[in-house]
């Protein structure tokens, strides 16, 4: 029998780490659910970043390394739109085949984690919310509300992630083209208190990368009230938000 004594140091560079299943949609974040190519994803994890608070990136072309990190999904980087230490905000390369499971890993400064699965799928759209309330905005920009709601008829602009492949393509990080634009290829649907809205475009936001957004009439005969808004692609289900509307 050997008695040996000794003690040990906290590491003074602590590697970065992944959590399992820790990569989700940024709107509609469902643990262990696939997630469509360009998708604005959470990540959670430790040591992304030594600083305090959030660093945000700048505006498109997102850069494939922020602050010392870099994501990489098979040979694909994912840039960030914002990081901190444990949770970043990352986009899904849009170079990603769906129908197949790819592995994650995070480099910070030369030290890599320990990679993470998650499948890559079509649409799974996000739709931007304030509480229970669809965030749309009218054509003059003022966001709909109680105050200020929608009225039968009237175009409006709602905000998702996550509506998958686009034509013409838009590169990982890219600002998506003001002409043409860049359309969904899987194009939803969208219904308004059970009434089918018309779709006046539906794709990535000029200017942006991974931010989406579907321009859509409210139904002629929609009536008063917190309507149910259920929008779709291929049958996958966004979050479920409601409509203030008003004659």
């Amino acid at each position: 029998t050997v008695d040996i004594n000794g003690f040990v140091t906290a590491n003074p560079n602590p590697p970065p780490s992944l959590v399992s299943g820790g990569i989700l949609n940024n709107l509609n974040p469902i643990i262990g659910a696939p997630l469509a190519p360009g998708t604005i994803a959470q990540v959670y994890g430790d040591n992304f970043y030594s600083g305090t608070g959030f660093e945000s990136a700048a505006a498109p072309p997102l850069e494939p390394r922020f602050r010392g990190a870099q994501l990489t999904v098979s040979a694909y980087p994912a840039p960030f739109y914002y990081i901190s230490r444990t949770q970043a905000a990352a986009q899904i390369p849009t170079e990603l085949t769906p129908g197949r499971t790819y592995s994650a890993i995070l480099e910070v400064n030369g030290i890599f984690s320990v990679p993470q699965s998650f499948e890559v799928t079509g649409p799974t759209p996000g739709v931007v919310t304030s509480g229970s309330a669809l965030v749309a905005q009218h054509s003059d920009y003022q966001l709909v509300t109680s105050m200020n709601p929608a009225k039968p008829g009237e175009s409006l602009v709602m905000y998702l992630v996550g509506m998958g492949a686009t034509n013409p393509d838009v590169p990982t990080g890219a600002p998506a083209p003001f002409s043409p634009l860049a359309q969904a290829a899987v194009q939803p649907v969208v219904t308004i208190d059970g009434q089918r809205a018309d779709i006046i475009f539906a794709g990535v936001t000029p200017g942006y990368a991974g931010l989406y957004q579907i321009n859509f009439k409210v139904p002629a005969t929609a009536r008063d009230g917190d309507l149910d808004v259920v929008i779709t692609q291929n049958g996958i289900a966004a979050n479920p938000p409601k409509l203030t509307v008003k004659k």
